[in-house]
């Protein structure tokens, strides 16, 4: 997961980027949230947060944004590390492809990434069961943006798990 460029959601993990998006992560990281699966019927799951003392209004953003995009629109599978790559295997593979280990500046923080070639082609490279990443793509237009707020945004409170501990490594649970 450590690739300079655009991650996106696989399809059928449209409902994780739903979460991703409404949760403010000015105060939520990563590791503080567990994807709930959604069960027969249901379309968006819940999730769990663990880790805070923080309420139910201070979890969610007043606003979120997904931006959709048709698979078909974009650039061909270059290689698909899941669902039995090693990060140290995909790491190998992509320094052997002409990747390169770099410094670059992310929230205000210093982190090594591997970085393209400079004569990339635009592809996609599937990362885990849930995201991919386009690399080497000057400029990714969505096919429908969608602008959440409200009444919504409320709705989805009542599908949060307040945990008493932070998840283990296990953040997705089916």
């Amino acid at each position: 997961e450590n690739i300079f460029g655009i991650y996106l959601t696989r399809p059928t993990y449209a409902w994780m980027a739903l979460w991703m998006a409404v949760t403010n992560r000015a105060v939520l990281r990563k590791r503080h949230l567990t994807y709930y699966t959604p069960q027969e019927g249901d379309s968006i799951g819940s999730i769990g947060v663990g880790g805070t003392d923080l309420s139910l209004e201070q979890l969610l953003c007043d606003q979120a944004f997904l931006y959709l995009f048709e698979p078909d629109a974009l650039p061909k599978t270059e290689t698909d590390f899941f669902p039995d790559t090693s990060a140290e295997e995909a790491q190998k593979e992509l320094l052997a492809r002409g990747y390169s280990w770099n410094q670059i500046e992310r929230r205000d923080q210093t982190r090594r990434t591997l970085m393209p070639p400079q004569d990339q082609q635009p592809s996609t490279i599937g990362l885990d069961a849930w995201q991919v990443v386009c690399v080497g793509v000057p400029q990714l237009v969505p096919s429908m943006s969608v602008v959440l707020r409200g009444n919504l945004i409320d709705s989805l409170r009542g599908r949060i798990k307040v945990q008493s501990s932070l998840p283990d490594r296990g953040y997705l649970i089916s």
